[in-house]
């Protein structure tokens, strides 16, 4: 989530980073809308676990993104590629045995959409919008089928993802 850093004002206060920007309206506005911090001090323990987890994941993905994207053909080493794409693949078998824990259905910190879900499901999207396969992933598939059926989800859906369901292949091969 560090690709700039965004920033959310609210009346006078500017927030900075979107973490900080979810905590900051989960805490201003908890009793509006869905309660994204639950009440169980073991879920609200994973929830910051997976949120900050997350961040690792994000950067794993980014590494392999960004280095396609800006690293000129001629130039890039297989090398470097493919230590990207091992490091993400390790982070993928990760999050796909924490979601193998979980009982159907689950979010990722309980049965409850979390901040956790909030934070971290982009990055899921984004596997999925660069060619991650759902069966070579299957637990992240059913996440990611299960959270992006949401109404909040789609709403907030990147609206040139709508008008080019492809997306890219990127990741078709890790």
């Amino acid at each position: 989530m560090n690709a700039g850093v965004p920033s959310f004002k609210h009346g006078d206060i500017i927030v900075n980073e979107s973490y900080a920007a979810c905590f900051y309206l989960e805490s201003q506005f908890k009793s509006q809308g869905t309660k994204l911090i639950p009440d169980s001090p073991e879920e609200v323990a994973l929830m910051y676990q997976r949120m900050f987890e997350g961040l690792t994941f994000y950067d794993k993905l980014t590494a392999i993104i960004f280095y396609e994207y800006y690293v000129p053909e001629g130039e890039r080493l297989d090398s470097a590629l493919k230590r990207h794409k091992d490091a993400l693949t390790m982070e993928l078998k990760l999050w796909e045995g924490y979601l193998h824990n979980r009982d159907s259905g689950s979010n990722l910190a309980g049965k409850s959409f979390t901040l956790a879900d909030v934070v971290i499901f982009p990055t899921v999207a984004t596997l999925f919008r660069f060619g991650l396969s759902e069966k070579r992933y299957p637990k992240l598939g059913e996440y990611y089928a299960l959270l992006r059926e949401r109404p909040s989800i789609k709403a907030s859906w990147p609206p040139h993802w709508l008008e080019n369901t492809k997306g890219q292949d990127t990741l078709k091969d890790i």
